[in-house]
C-alpha cells in the first residue's frame, strides 16, 4: 500500500479543476513516503490443481457444490489479459446462461435452481473460473457441468450465438456506465490494466466463434478442474 501504486477517479457531475484543488489540499499533509513501493511476487504455480475433491462437513440445509477451473498465468495485463477475460465470460455466458438451453434442462431437472451461478477472475499471475449453486444432487451436478463443456468442445459455437453474445456485452457495459459508481470502477479497472474504456468494446465487436471454442478447450477441462462440496 504504497502512494505510487495509488490512483484517484473522480466521477460525476464535478468541475475537475476544483476536484484537482480538493486532492491537494487533502494530501498536502501526508507524511513523505522515501521508501520505493514493494516489488510484487511472483510464484511459479503449477498446471495442476491441488486437490481434485474437497468435501466438507457443516451444518447447512442442503449441499453447497462448486466447480473451480485453474486457467494458466498469462503474465501479461492489457490488451491480451483483456481479450481473455471477454472470451471467457462470453463462452461461460452462451454454455451456462439464463439463455441457454443447459440452464432450463438442469433447472427442471431439480439438479440447479436460482442459487446457480459462474464467474471468471483474470489476473496476470492467475485465473480461475467457480461454477456453483446449492443442490441435494452435487455428484450429478458435476457431471452435467463437465458434460456441458465436452460438448461445447465437440459442437462449437455457431455464428449467431456469438453475434448474440457480442449485443449482450456490449449492451450490459453500455448500461453499467449509466451509473457514477460503475463509471469510476471502470476508469480504475482500465487504468491499472493498462488499457482504454473504448478497448472492451473493440475487443468484443472482434470476438470470432474459435476464441471462444479455444478458451473451453484450453481451460474448461476435467484436468483442470477442482470440486468443493
Amino acid at each position: 500500500y504504497h502512494p505510487r501504486n495509488m490512483v484517484l477517479i473522480a466521477s460525476g457531475d464535478l468541475d475537475p479543476g476544483r476536484t484537482m484543488e480538493a486532492a491537494r489540499d487533502a494530501s498536502e499533509g501526508w507524511r513523505a513516503v522515501r521508501r520505493e513501493p514493494g516489488e510484487p511476487v511472483r510464484e511459479d504455480e503449477p498446471d495442476r490443481v491441488a486437490q481434485k475433491s474437497v468435501t466438507t462437513t457443516m451444518d447447512v440445509s442442503r449441499p453447497k457444490v462448486a466447480l473451480g477451473f485453474k486457467d494458466d498465468p498469462l503474465r501479461d495485463s492489457g490488451r491480451e489479459l483483456l481479450r481473455r477475460q471477454i472470451h471467457t465470460n462470453m463462452a461461460l455466458d452462451l454454455m451456462l446462461g439464463p439463455a441457454a438451453s443447459t440452464f432450463s434442462k438442469l433447472y427442471e431437472k431439480g439438479i440447479i435452481d436460482d442459487t446457480f451461478g459462474f464467474s471468471y477472475s483474470g489476473e496476470p499471475d492467475f485465473g480461475f473460473t467457480v461454477v456453483g449453486c446449492d443442490t441435494a444432487k452435487p455428484e450429478a451436478f458435476r457431471k452435467a457441468m463437465l458434460a456441458t463443456f465436452e460438448r461445447f468442445r465437440e459442437e462449437g459455437f455457431s455464428n449467431e450465438d456469438v453475434n448474440r453474445a457480442r449485443r449482450k456485452a456490449l449492451g450490459h457495459y453500455l448500461r453499467a456506465l449509466n451509473s457514477t459508481e460503475n463509471a469510476a470502477l471502470a476508469l480504475m479497472w482500465s487504468h491499472f490494466k493498462g488499457v482504454l474504456l473504448s478497448d472492451y468494446m473493440s475487443e468484443v465487436q472482434r470476438v470470432t466463434r474459435h476464441d471462444l471454442l479455444k478458451r473451453v478447450e484450453e481451460h474448461l477441462v476435467p484436468e483442470r478442474c477442482a470440486v468443493s462440496i
